[in-house]
């Protein structure tokens, strides 16, 4: 739901409490100042792991861009600036791509959209809710459709023999108000966990492709794939399957924002809220209140989202069994490849976590 720390989590192969990565809230906030703000030495990132084979790596960010973007970009052999949109984005990129030719290449663009799409909505109360439904889908498709073209002019310029992977490192509420009786939902939002905001689309441009993606892909399955594509040896200990691979016989996908956790199965989303008020998915206490599985009522829901996209009715209570078996499988990724890392924090990294009362991620 933070685009650093997906972006992280992406670039990692790994949940970001097991990088460990997080970020801050406020904006005069330095970045480094807490010391899980940086990805550590001891996990490595995808253009970090293809530098060792002789890739040459870039990132190129489409301003807006989060603060900590200068932490992402010491990861890359290079990071050219860009004072423009999209459009200049992508010049860059190709500009990159094209001096680079000849060598062994990995490049990621970015752009945060929701900055781009905020503006041209009303603020909450400033009209009904239909109507700031109906701005929000109007600037969204305007903006999606904007970067869809540079997007397309990325994917058709960089050559017919090179592996594109395009997906989005969040989804967005755009008007809809269902999911959560605990939370505001507002306009056009991403820090809740829903299934609005959890989907994202995942394209896979290149000379082949997978078989058949799994109805669930969870965005941990590039850095495996990338480093298959890449010939390289992956890191040990990523979260993911290379999608070229046989997919799980049961996938999920888990995520992770503030005090709430989610997992989405085929068919059905559990989300916890755990009630850590200002609290990160990185404390341990949460995963603490997780597994003595409170109320249901007050802690989770529960929905078949195929049948329920928008998720009006909350089965949570009615449907024990898959509320069960869901809670349990979440549990599982919490404590194993969901857990920090050494078996958990320090005490002395817990007490600076809280003081500085940072977010959570996905």
């Amino acid at each position: 739901m933070h685009p650093y720390l997906s972006l992280g989590s992406i670039l990692t192969g790994r949940y970001p409490s097991a990088i460990p990565l997080c970020s801050l809230p406020t904006p005069e906030t330095d970045p480094e100042s807490l010391w899980c703000t940086r990805i550590p030495d001891a996990v490595p990132t995808l253009p970090e792991v293809l530098g060792i084979y002789g890739y040459d790596t870039a990132l190129v960010a489409a301003p807006p861009t989060s603060r900590e973007k200068g932490l992402l970009a010491s990861e890359f052999g290079d990071a050219p600036g860009v004072n423009g949109g999209l459009s200049e984005a992508v010049d860059t990129a190709l500009s990159w791509w094209k001096a680079h030719a000849g060598a062994l290449r990995f490049l990621v663009l970015t752009e945060e959209i929701l900055p781009l799409v905020a503006p041209r909505v009303g603020p909450p109360g400033s009209a009904a809710p239909e109507v700031l439904a109906e701005q929000a889908h109007t600037a969204y498709g305007n903006v999606v459709a904007e970067a869809g073209v540079q997007v397309g002019r990325l994917v058709a310029e960089t050559g017919p023999g090179t592996w594109v992977f395009v997906t989005s490192g969040h989804g967005a509420n755009l008007g809809e108000t269902t999911g959560t009786a605990s939370l505001p939902v507002y306009a056009v939002h991403r820090d809740v966990l829903l299934e609005r905001t959890l989907i994202v689309p995942l394209h896979v441009y290149g000379p082949s492709a997978p078989a058949a993606l799994p109805a669930v892909t969870p965005l941990v399955d590039l850095a495996p794939t990338i480093a298959h594509l890449a010939g390289v040896l992956p890191p040990a200990g990523l979260a993911g399957n290379d999608l070229f691979a046989d997919p799980p016989a049961d996938p999920a996908c888990y995520a992770e924002f503030g005090d709430m956790l989610a997992l989405r199965t085929e068919r059905h989303l559990l989300v916890a809220r755990l009630w850590m008020h200002g609290g990160t998915a990185l404390d341990p206490q949460l995963t603490e209140k997780l597994r003595m599985r409170p109320d249901p009522g007050s802690s989770f829901t529960l929905h078949d989202v195929l049948a329920d996209p928008l998720q009006v009715h909350d089965i949570v209570q009615s449907d024990t069994t898959v509320a069960g078996s869901t809670w349990r499988r979440m549990l599982e990724i919490r404590t194993g490849p969901g857990a920090p890392p050494n078996g958990g924090l320090s005490p002395d990294q817990v007490a600076a976590l809280r003081k500085a009362g940072s977010i959570g991620y996905w």
